[in-house]
C-alpha cells in the first residue's frame, strides 16, 4: 500500500511551482480525467503492468507541469467496477489496480496506482481506441509502445524459468510422498484428486489458500500449510470421473456459475455466498436478484448485510438505477442499426434466427432482448448466445447487460 506521503512526494514543486519530477517509465500525468479517455488510460495501465507497475496522476497539466488539481468530480465519482470491466474487454489477463485521492492546499489530485503483473504478458484481446488486438505494451521511458524483442524475451525466460522451478519443487514433492499418495488440488473450485479417490474442501476456507496458485507452497520453506479439521459427508459424483466424491458445501463461485446457476435457475445452496461474490468482482452487470429471491432477502435489508463487503456499493446503485437503465425501446431513427434490429426482432418472434459469431449482429441481438418481455423466450437466446466464445467476439459485456436484465424483469 503506497502511503499518502508518498504520493505527495510526486507533486513536489519547485521555486517557480513547476513538478519538479518527470514522467517516467513508472509516472504519467494528466490534466484531467475523462471517459472519453479510458482506451488511453486501459493502454498505459497495460504498459505499466508489463514493465514495473505505475502511476497515473489527474490534476497536472502539460508543458510545464504544474499541480492545478481536479477541475470536475468525474475521478471522484470514477466506478472502479466500470473501469475493471472495461480493462478486462480489452486486456488479459486482469490488471490488478486501485484508486485514490489526496487533498493538497484544497486541491484534489487523483491517483491510478498499477501494479506489476505477476502472469506477465498483459496482452490486447480487442482493439478499442488506440488499442490494436494482440499487442503487448509495455512502458519505454514516458511512452507507451508495442513490446520489442529485448524485453519481451526477458518476460519469456522469466515464465520458463519460474516453470522449471515450479515443476522440480512438484517432482520432489511426489517423490518425497510416493505418487500412489499424491493429489491433484484446483483452487478454481476445491476439488482434490489422486489414485485412491477424490474430494472437495469447503468452498468457504478457499481464499485461505490461495497462496497455492502463485507458487509459494512449493516455492518456499516453512510456507504456510492448512490444516483441514471437521466431518465429511458424501454427495455423490460420477464413479468414473470422479470416483466418488467426499465433501460439504459447492465449488468456489465465479462468474461463470453466477450466470449459468441463474439462466437454468438452479436452486444453489448458498445463494447469499453467491450475493457476496458478485460484490468481491468487481464487475457491475451480474444477476443478482435473483440469489436475493432464494435467500429470502428483501432489497431494502441488502445494505446491513453487505455492507462490511468490498464492493457492495455497485448492488446497491444498481438497485436504484436498473429501471432506467437496463429495459430499452427502439427508436425509429431510420438508420440502418434500426432496420437491422427491426429484422433481428421480427426474426425472434418467428424463431428463425441465427446465431452467427458476428460482434455487430450479436450487440444489436442483446439490445433487442432488452425490449422484450418474454422470459422464457429471453432465457432460451441468452443460454444459446452463452454458447458463443463472447470474449473473443468481444460482447461479454452486453451479454451480461441482458442477463441483468432478464433477471430484472423476472425477479425485482
Amino acid at each position: 500500500m503506497i502511503a499518502d506521503e508518498q504520493l505527495r512526494k510526486i507533486l513536489v514543486t519547485n521555486e517557480r511551482g513547476f513538478i519538479k519530477r518527470n514522467e517516467s517509465s513508472t509516472l504519467e500525468f494528466k490534466a484531467n480525467f475523462s471517459y472519453a479517455s479510458l482506451p488511453q488510460y486501459a493502454k498505459t495501465m497495460a504498459a505499466f503492468a508489463n514493465n514495473k507497475g505505475g502511476i497515473i496522476v489527474f490534476g497536472v497539466t502539460d508543458h510545464p507541469r504544474r499541480p492545478i488539481g481536479l477541475e470536475n468530480d468525474k475521478f471522484i465519482n470514477l466506478d472502479s467496477a466500470r473501469l475493471t470491466e472495461e480493462l478486462n474487454k480489452v486486456f488479459e489477463p486482469e490488471i490488478i489496480w486501485r484508486k485514490r485521492d489526496i487533498q493538497i492546499n484544497a486541491k484534489i489530485f487523483g491517483f491510478l496506482i498499477v501494479e506489476e503483473a505477476k502472469n506477465k504478458p498483459i496482452i490486447a484481446k480487442a482493439t478499442r481506441g488506440e488499442i490494436r488486438e494482440g499487442v503487448i505494451y509495455y512502458r519505454y521511458y514516458a511512452r507507451n509502445e508495442p513490446i520489442r524483442y529485448p524485453e519481451l524475451a526477458q518476460i519469456i525466460g522469466r515464465i520458463r524459468e519460474k516453470e522449471r522451478r515450479l515443476w522440480i519443487n512438484h517432482i520432489k514433492q511426489i517423490a518425497h510422498i510416493g505418487p500412489e499418495n499424491a493429489g491433484i488440488f484446483n483452487p478454481e473450485d476445491g476439488l482434490v484428486k489422486g489414485i485412491g479417490g477424490s474430494f472437495l474442501i469447503d468452498r468457504s476456507l478457499l481464499p485461505h489458500i490461495q497462496f497455492i496458485r502463485e507458487g509459494h507452497f512449493v516455492e518456499k520453506e516453512g510456507a504456510p500449510s492448512v490444516k483441514l479439521i471437521g466431518n465429511v459427508q458424501v454427495i455423490g459424483g460420477d464413479e468414473d470421473e470422479l470416483d466418488g466424491v467426499i465433501g460439504i458445501q459447492e465449488k468456489a463461485i465465479n462468474q461463470h456459475d453466477i450466470i449459468v446457476n441463474f439462466l437454468n435457475q438452479v436452486k444453489v445452496r448458498s445463494p447469499e455466498e453467491y450475493i457476496k461474490q458478485i460484490c468481491l468482482s468487481g464487475i457491475k452487470y451480474l444477476p443478482f436478484y435473483y440469489y436475493c429471491k432464494l435467500a429470502k432477502i428483501k432489497l431494502s435489508h441488502l445494505e446491513t448485510l453487505l455492507n462490511k463487503i468490498h464492493g457492495y456499493q455497485v448492488i446497491l446503485t444498481r438497485v436504484k438505477t436498473d429501471a432506467g437503465k437496463l429495459p430499452i425501446k427502439l427508436k425509429n431513427t431510420g438508420t440502418k442499426a434500426y432496420k437491422e434490429k427491426v429484422r433481428i426482432l421480427h426474426q425472434l418472434k418467428e424463431n428463425k434466427l441465427d446465431f452467427p459469431d458476428d460482434r455487430k449482429i450479436l450487440r444489436y441481438l442483446l439490445e433487442v432482448i432488452r425490449t422484450l418481455k418474454d422470459v422464457d423466450l429471453i432465457r432460451k437466446i441468452l443460454l444459446k448466445v452463452y454458447e458463443k466464445p463472447l470474449r473473443r467476439i468481444g460482447v461479454i459485456g452486453e451479454f451480461r447487460i441482458a442477463v441483468c436484465y432478464l433477471d430484472y424483469i423476472e425477479n425485482k
